[in-house]
């Protein structure tokens, strides 16, 4: 088609007509004000208008005398835009188009400051816009009439198997399409709107992006976005809420089963047309998401009289919001979970839901089967699935989109469980304690002596009689989800959770408290923790009193023998009979304590219970009874068996009762030279310390006594100890 471009007749005739210089001056010193009228009929679209007022207006058009390419120009537009309005044929529509956006371009380039020229260009400007919309419905309808042969969208799993002339006809309207698309980016703002698109949140107002929309991929979308509406909207059974799982994997199928042609067809086809920055699979995921957002609104007063379904049905929200972050834009701010969030009453009614099931999964949690027993990660199976369901809880909250409803979770579901678990190990330990009073109580009152029976029940029973199996695992579990919540208040989730939370608080409540006044806690879960680790300190010194109470009953026959003072002959190589019982009761023990202990409390329970029996071994053998060298030598091997059993270590030497081993090498010392020495080639004997404690005695000196006491291999005992055993040797020596 060859568009008729001729000036109007009445236009050209006005060119020819002579005017004298005065007349031409009147004219053109009045042509601004005289357009100034005229544009008003131009900005209305009004042509005919526009042309009967320069016929009436014919000194008007003596100012365009001297530019006859703008009465050209004039005649181009008019005709390129009737074209692109009348046109049939969609394709000499875009022809036209084209050449119309090329006199724009032309006239847009040229100095407006002239009158003539800033008329044209805003009559070009005018029929651009009324151009594209006027064939951009064209092309849409075009386009959508290449769905049916290509069998858009549901019989596109095999795109080997797609017809080629429906892919071309495809292709071709998605071109035209996208050409119409990039011509309007090329426009001004005040021609071509900003995108505006249906907020993907829970409220319905619009996000202003900073592009324009594709309108091929609206087009695209909406026989899915049909299809999707019809089904979420369809008859009994699409409004159950105990199954929501089903409405997010239709969506994510529907979109799975058009990934690939998206990818493959659609995404080159606008690379090719300089719209490479748009993501295709990401922008068509959106346009599927506002029926999705529209049948959870919808469901959302279901909700509400079924609050018992919203835990699972928030579940999937959350799990369905995560999978969407990685496919749409961040700008969108895409979130299901605000249709309940930014509902006061349906989200309360979700924290109420949560906390049932939270409590309801802790009772689970313990009493489970075995629950008590250690795994192999070194924690108990109770507090192993403890810490575990607070980390589900945290994955509940973590991707809420405000902050109210993350604080709400932490403070009304997650550090009300915490408490709970602790107020239980803390109702354990009392109950263990009241037991222990009790028993002690019922046999003093049988006996008639409360403390001897309470002793000699407490000799016969075993470590799991006593509870000290149940003490370690209690112990253990505490330790375990301090040290879990510790590892989390560090983490970046949750220390800026706290920053915000604090914050939030400060500026609720400022009016009584100056700024130096106001102290807020060190961090979130900082109290619990406290309360874990204190817990977990009395759990641990009652492990100790325990077995130190145990063993030291077991030790009583050997506590309270006579004999210490017989000849060298007599020395056993091993630990004395009486001392049997208590290395075998701490043998067990130890084996106790690392089997359901950290080692960080395995050690320090150890080394507490190490301390406790070399007092004990000091005052009620050491310092009460009367050593012979044999009876001292027998007590340095009673105390290293004794230190080898706290050690857990078999046939090895080890000094863990530093106090009873310095004592014992005292006692062992020979009197003379050739009497019996503890080890070979020992040069110091009884008479050498004895001696040198009694010249050390009459000096002031401290650092002299220490040395000496160094020197001699004692370093536990203080002077006055080792000088009350070496004096008491002494004298025992000239008795006997």
């Amino acid at each position: 088609m060859e568009f008729d471009v001729r000036a109007p007749e009445e236009l050209q005739a006005i060119t020819s007509d002579a005017f004298t210089a005065r007349s031409r001056a009147l004219v053109l010193k009045d042509t601004a004000a005289i357009l100034s009228k005229d544009l008003q009929n131009l900005r209305k679209g009004s042509y005919s208008l526009l042309l009967s007022s320069f016929g009436r207006q014919r000194d008007v058009l003596v100012a365009l005398e001297t530019s006859k390419s703008h009465i050209e120009q004039l005649g181009r537009i008019r005709a390129y835009s009737i074209s692109v309005s009348d046109s049939t044929s969609s394709r000499e529509a875009m022809r036209a188009f084209d050449a119309l956006l090329d006199e724009w371009t032309h006239l847009s380039a040229q100095d407006s400051g002239g009158t003539p020229t800033s008329v044209l260009q805003e009559l070009a400007a005018k029929g651009v816009e009324k151009g594209w919309e006027s064939l951009l419905p064209v092309l849409t309808n075009d386009f959508k009439s290449s769905f049916a042969p290509l069998g858009w969208p549901a019989q596109l799993q095999d795109l080997s198997k797609l017809p080629k002339s429906a892919l071309q006809q495809f292709k071709a309207g998605l071109v035209d399409l996208l050409r119409v698309q990039r011509a309007g980016r090329a426009k001004p703002a005040s021609i071509m709107p900003a995108r505006k698109i249906l907020s993907l949140t829970a409220n319905t107002a619009n996000h202003t992006l900073p592009v324009e929309p594709i309108v091929a991929l609206e087009a695209l979308t909406d026989p899915v976005v049909l299809r999707l509406r019809y089904h979420f909207g369809g008859g009994r059974g699409t409004d159950r809420v105990d199954k929501p799982e089903w409405i997010f994997q239709y969506i994510l199928r529907q979109f799975d089963s058009l990934r690939p042609f998206l990818a493959r067809v659609v995404q080159q086809v606008l690379n090719s047309e300089g719209l490479g920055e748009y993501n295709v699979e990401s922008e068509f995921f959106v346009y599927l998401l506002h029926p999705l957002l529209a049948k959870l609104r919808r469901l959302s007063p279901i909700l509400r009289s079924n609050p018992h379904f919203l835990p699972h049905h928030a579940a999937e929200c959350i799990r369905f919001d995560v999978k969407a972050e990685f496919i749409i834009p961040p700008e969108y701010e895409f979130s299901c979970t605000r249709v309940i969030t930014d509902d006061p009453v349906t989200f309360e009614a979700w924290i109420a839901a949560e906390e049932q099931a939270a409590k309801h999964s802790f009772e689970k949690v313990l009493h489970r089967d075995k629950g008590w027993e250690v795994a192999e990660n070194g924690t108990t199976h109770v507090a192993e699935a403890f810490v575990g369901l607070l980390e589900g809880i945290t994955s509940r909250y973590s991707s809420l989109p405000s902050l109210r409803s993350r604080a709400a979770f932490v403070s009304r579901v997650q550090l009300p469980l915490a408490g709970d678990f602790l107020a239980r190990l803390q109702e354990l330990h009392e109950a263990h304690l009241r037991s222990i009073s009790l028993i002690g109580g019922l046999v003093g009152a049988v006996g008639g002596v409360r403390q001897q029976a309470k002793n000699e029940t407490k000799s016969t029973r075993s470590v799991e009689d006593d509870g000290i199996l149940d003490l370690c695992r209690w112990a253990n579990s505490a330790g375990f989800v301090a040290d879990s919540l510790s590892w989390w208040e560090d983490s970046v989730f949750f220390v800026t959770l706290w920053e915000e939370m604090r914050a939030e608080a400060i500026a609720l409540d400022t009016s009584r408290e100056t700024s130096e006044e106001r102290r807020a806690p060190d961090s979130l879960f900082g109290g619990i923790i406290e309360g874990y680790k204190a817990l977990e300190g009395r759990l641990l010194g009652s492990i100790v009193e325990e077995v130190v109470t145990l063993v030291a009953n077991q030790m009583r026959q050997y506590v309270q023998r006579r004999d210490w003072f017989y000849p060298v002959e007599s020395i056993t190589p091993a630990a004395s009979v009486e001392l049997g019982p208590a290395l075998s009761s701490l043998s067990n023990i130890i084996d106790v304590l690392r089997a359901n202990l950290s080692e960080s409390s395995c050690s320090s329970v150890v080394g507490k219970i190490a301390a406790r029996l070399d007092e004990r071994v000091l005052t009620n053998v050491a310092f009460t009874h009367t050593f012979s060298d044999a009876g001292g030598a027998q007590l340095q091997i009673d105390v290293a068996e004794l230190g080898r059993a706290i050690a857990g270590v078999r046939g090895a030497q080890w000094k863990f009762l530093p106090r009873s081993s310095d004592a014992s090498y005292l006692l062992s010392l020979p009197t003379t030279s050739d009497s019996f020495a503890p080890s070979s080639g020992s040069s110091i004997t009884l008479p050498f310390v004895f001696e040198s404690i009694r010249t050390l005695d009459l000096q002031d000196s401290v650092e002299a006594k220490s040395e000496f006491l160094s020197k001699i291999g004692l370093k536990s005992l203080s002077w006055a100890e080792a000088r009350r055993l070496v004096h008491r040797r002494e004298e025992t020596n000239r008795l006997y």
